[in-house]
């Protein structure tokens, strides 16, 4: 549903302690005299990173001069990292392997928020949550999820000119590699909620954003892909990402069995990427009318 950017100011929380997001959602008159500038975190495996999709291969597409980004990407072992905010889909970006959603998240929330908007762009081919023998997510392996933390500080603090950016949600693609069959199975399958919370809460905890918005992709893989690979524990991982968006605050999913993919049946095209960031944003737009109601944990 579009959300009413003039609608009144809520009464019950006062302009000065509304992040940045949400000010520019309710109120965009005072974009002029906000020195903020929102900034979504993008982050999880090979359908976050965009595999498969190459420039070529997006329609309508343009060169977006008021987004910026800042990748690391996509072989968790020879990670691309681009060290610096660079414009969206900007020669430096064309030059790493995957397209992904950022596209269409950039353009709709610059145009919607009617203001400059960064994306911490983090994501690596075939990594599972759940601790495993390659590099993983898992909060507790010291690996990818400290390498998200430190590029998102090291994002967070250059900020060109005047203007400071402030975290306004995180967008989560992972899941399949827990859903995969395989030695470390059921292990991986039923800690993935555990897992997962941890990792949302430890993101917002780290940088004071404790009701920060967060959005899953729910996973969308067959019970065997192109390739032959299984995924027997697909259904514990959609059910673990449903459950954690209905019992944390500010949390939702967003559905894309129906987007169009690759041969493989796994990974979705361009047309399917850019759907998937239209949903993210409506989504996080719909969270972000509510944030007022909930305590930020900002101080």
């Amino acid at each position: 549903m579009p959300v009413n950017t003039r609608s009144a100011r809520p009464n019950c929380c006062p302009i000065s302690v509304l992040v940045p997001a949400l000010i520019l959602v309710l109120v965009p008159g005072v974009l002029a005299e906000s020195h903020f500038i929102p900034v979504f975190i993008l982050a999880g495996q090979s359908n976050a990173v965009g595999y498969g999709v190459s420039w070529q291969g997006l329609t309508n597409f343009r060169i977006e001069r008021e987004v910026s980004l800042w990748y690391t990407q996509p072989h968790p072992l020879r990670p691309a990292s681009s060290g610096r905010w660079v414009p969206l889909a900007g020669e430096q970006h064309r030059s790493v392997p995957g397209v992904g959603s950022e596209i269409s998240i950039g353009r709709l929330s610059s145009s919607q928020l009617r203001s400059p908007v960064g994306i911490i762009k983090i994501a690596f081919n075939g990594t599972a949550l759940g601790q495993s023998s390659k590099p993983d997510w898992n909060v507790h392996s010291d690996e990818l999820y400290s390498l998200a933390l430190s590029e998102i500080r090291r994002a967070l603090k250059v900020a060109p000119g005047k203007a400071e950016r402030k975290l306004a949600g995180l967008l989560w693609v992972q899941g399949e590699s827990d859903a995969k069959d395989g030695d470390n199975q059921p292990t991986m399958a039923e800690r993935y909620e555990e897992n997962l919370m941890a990792l949302i809460g430890g993101i917002r905890g780290e940088f004071k954003r404790l009701d920060m918005p967060v959005v899953i992709a729910v996973i969308s893989v067959p019970a065997v892909d192109g390739l032959g690979r299984r995924f027997g524990y697909r259904n514990i991982i959609r059910e673990a990402q449903r459950s954690i968006a209905r019992s944390q605050s500010n949390t939702s999913t967003i559905d894309i069995d129906d987007l169009p993919k690759q041969t493989d049946g796994l990974h979705f095209n361009a047309q399917g990427q850019s759907e998937i960031g239209k949903r993210f944003f409506a989504t996080w737009l719909n969270l972000a009318r509510r944030w007022p109601q909930a305590s930020t944990g900002d101080h």
